[in-house]
């Protein structure tokens, strides 16, 4: 067998026509999306659910912000018929997704990681650590 060129060693290292699965399979284009697909179905369940359960402390959070803008001095003031219905849902549903920015995260590194090699993935732990912590002071200390 003779030895390969380096054109070839480059062909067969870096071929991005199909990606090698943890299993060593190959995923077509039409696999991809069906993985993406997944990935994002997943990812709107989740925030469904979170939007659920945070509308059921929605009037909670209504009360706290209401509150903390009073504190403030200020006041809530409602220019449209369906201003303070919008106002809640709108809170609900920010709240919903911040609660399901987990798994939403979660789930863009499990379709993002078999495409990465392993010395790739060392160096994308730690930047996904950070970048959640950071994320939830961020989400903490906006108010």
């Amino acid at each position: 067998m003779a030895p390969e060129t380096p054109a070839e060693t480059f062909d067969r290292d870096y071929d991005d026509s199909a990606e090698t699965t943890d299993d060593g399979a190959r995923m077509s284009f039409l696999e991809h999306l069906e993985e993406l697909r997944k990935r994002i179905i997943y990812s709107l369940y989740a925030i469904g659910a979170a939007c659920a359960v945070m509308f059921s402390v929605h009037t909670q959070m209504y009360n706290y912000l209401t509150g903390y803008l009073q504190e403030q001095g200020g006041t809530l003031i409602f220019t449209q018929p369906m201003g303070g219905f919008m106002f809640d849902l709108k809170v609900t549903v920010l709240a919903g997704v911040v609660l399901a920015a987990p798994f939403v995260f979660s789930q863009v590194w499990l379709f993002v990681a078999p495409g990465l090699y392993a010395r790739e993935r060392r160096v994308v732990i730690p930047f996904v650590l950070f970048a959640s912590v950071l994320f939830f002071s961020g989400a903490y200390l906006a108010h």
